[in-house]
Order: structure tokens, then C-alpha cells, then sequence
């Protein structure tokens, strides 16, 4: 969560400001993204969160997993 946040900063999104979430698919995560997608998308004001084979992002660290994630405001 901390991630996406400061995505948002950077993206220059306020706080208020609702988004969706896209993120490759990594089986060490997907389980636990199903589980608490609803907390997530609550905590970082998503209105979705949605696992997409392909995106056109940098590859970034969560937690020693490589994966990439986009943000779009809504």
C-alpha cells in the first residue's frame, strides 16, 4: 500500500482522489491480492484493482517480488 501511495504523490494525484490499480500477475501474490483486494482498495481509495498480463511500467520491488504496477485516477 505504502507503494501505490507514493505513486500517487508522484503522479502528483491528491489524497482525496480516487484510482484504479493495475498490477502484472505473480504467483506468490495473486492469492493474497484476491483475499484483501476489498481492504487495499479501501485503505488506498481504489475503486479497483485489477491483475493485467502486460503493462507499460517500470518493474518494481514489493517486498522481494518483482512485479509491475500502474495507477490511474478515476
Amino acid at each position: 500500500m505504502n507503494k501505490i501511495q507514493n505513486m500517487r504523490k508522484d503522479n502528483g494525484y491528491e489524497v482525496s482522489d480516487r484510482i484504479i490499480v493495475k498490477v502484472t500477475p505473480n504467483v506468490e501474490i495473486d492469492n493474497t491480492l484476491l483475499i484483501f483486494k476489498k481492504y487495499i482498495c479501501s485503505e488506498i481509495l481504489a475503486d479497483d484493482m485489477r491483475v493485467e498480463e502486460y503493462l507499460d511500467a517500470e518493474t518494481t520491488d514489493l517486498n522481494g517480488i518483482e512485479i509491475k504496477i500502474t495507477i490511474q485516477k478515476v
